[in-house]
């Protein structure tokens, strides 16, 4: 099933399975996503997403080297990363509340559980992709706004310190 172009950039993929690499270039490419990047390990990652600005990222949570929720948190982090506002997407197989909690509060902005199926990574891909959430800065938080729906408070504010929404004027890049 192919479709028409759907990015105008790259993707990262951080996979040291060569097995679950090959599936992902298969249904990237179904997608119609030509430009993908491969690598096995964090510190690999590392060095190329401070070298190149991607669209997409998607992430292993377990690597050699380190956790990929680790890294995840550390790209959104990183003041100086370009790949800070990159939407960014965690593979895990083993998806406890605790897991994902940990996950989202790292910043990632989707979560796939494997063993995976094609509809199920590229529907997450997908949304990754697509969802134009704001940022949020807040203390010991940087990432998408991880309220998915949309609601008016009625109330009074109570939190000490209001989270700072990052505007998003190209979708990389803070105000």
């Amino acid at each position: 099933m192919r479709t028409s172009r759907l990015l105008d950039g790259s993707v990262l993929v951080v996979e040291p399975s060569s097995y679950y690499s090959s599936l992902i270039r298969d249904w990237l490419s179904d997608m119609g996503i030509r430009d993908v990047h491969f690598c096995a390990t964090a510190e690999q990652a590392r060095s190329m997403i401070h070298d190149e600005r991607y669209s997409v990222l998607v992430i292993d949570s377990k690597l050699e080297d380190g956790s990929g929720i680790a890294l995840a948190r550390e790209i959104r982090h990183a003041a100086r990363c370009p790949n800070r506002m990159t939407p960014l997407v965690i593979l895990d197989c083993r998806s406890t509340r605790r897991r994902v909690s940990a996950a989202r509060d790292g910043g990632v902005s989707e979560y796939v559980c494997k063993p995976m199926s094609r509809r199920s990574f590229t529907d997450h891909f997908r949304k990754a992709m697509h969802d134009k959430r704001s940022y949020i800065k807040a203390k010991g938080y940087f990432g998408p706004d991880r309220r998915r729906k949309a609601s008016v408070w009625h109330d009074t504010e109570r939190r000490r310190q209001v989270p700072r929404q990052v505007k998003v004027a190209d979708g990389h890049t803070e105000a």
